[in-house]
């Protein structure tokens, strides 16, 4: 039986994942806080016999990390220099949950800690680095998650207004966490290495439309002083040619079955 090591397995992509591989026969090995695995505590090198390493532990939040940047800094590089140091000792592959936000790195704390992180795993490791764009649905989303399309699913739940930030003509790119996980299971099955791409559809949807979308009254924020980027699409062609991967559901088909 394969092994495979999922940091941050306890959050949401993590625990999305674990299910796809428990079903796909994988042994797992499970790194996350939530469990007491503190990546800088624990000792790494006991683990032997993995096949491959997902590394998705990190603060994922932008507000988050400027408001904490030491925290940041210990999370989402130093923990990531330690497991790209672990995957080299043991020429393990790695797969290393980057995001969109790198394109633009000075644009926050935490665009600039992915940055760094895919750094250090190009520079010593068999590597798929995997740049996540807006991720929704599946498990452990709509009650846990801070993400806009979560927020709103909450609001409409609770039959409150859906509260956008700004004009509301910013665009993401949102891919169903299925489909992530679909994209990292390529990864695996291929042993893909010195693979850097985007992980989206291509499709860039503004957050009013989004919002239009679950026909509810909606409220507009004064957003100065939020970091944040005006424009955020995938570049699918990599991950097309190197993985056949196509993403599979959309964000229209989700809401619709939400509301």
């Amino acid at each position: 039986m394969k092994t495979v090591m999922v940091t941050g397995s306890a959050g949401y992509i993590g625990s999305n994942l674990c299910k796809v591989l428990v079903q796909e026969g994988y042994n797992i090995i499970q790194v996350d806080k939530a469990f007491g695995d503190d990546i800088m505590n624990t000792d790494l090198h006991q683990y032997h016999n993995v096949g491959y390493v997902v590394h998705l532990a990190a603060i994922s939040s932008i507000g988050e990390c400027q408001e904490n940047k030491q925290q940041a800094i210990k999370d989402n590089v130093l923990a990531t220099t330690k497991i790209s140091n672990y995957a080299k000792d043991y020429h393990i592959p790695i797969i290393f949950a980057s995001s969109q936000a790198v394109k633009t790195p000075d644009s926050s704390v935490y665009a600039m800690t992915k940055y760094i992180g895919e750094e250090c795993f190009k520079l010593s490791n068999r590597y798929s680095i995997l740049r996540f764009a807006n991720v929704f649905g599946g498990d452990n989303f709509i009650d846990e998650k801070t993400s806009v399309v979560a927020k709103f699913i909450r609001a409409k739940k609770s039959h409150q207004p859906l509260i956008i930030n700004g004009t509301g003509d910013q665009t993401r790119d949102f891919i169903h966490v299925h489909d992530i996980c679909t994209a990292i299971m390529k990864c695996i099955d291929i042993g893909s290495t010195e693979l850097t791409c985007d992980v989206g559809t291509g499709v860039e949807t503004s957050i009013l439309e989004v919002a239009r979308l679950f026909e509810s009254d909606i409220t507009f924020n004064d957003t100065s002083g939020m970091v944040g980027v005006k424009s955020n699409v995938a570049n699918t062609n990599s991950i097309e040619k190197r993985l056949g991967f196509v993403p599979n559901i959309k964000i229209g088909d989700y809401i619709e079955s939400i509301i």
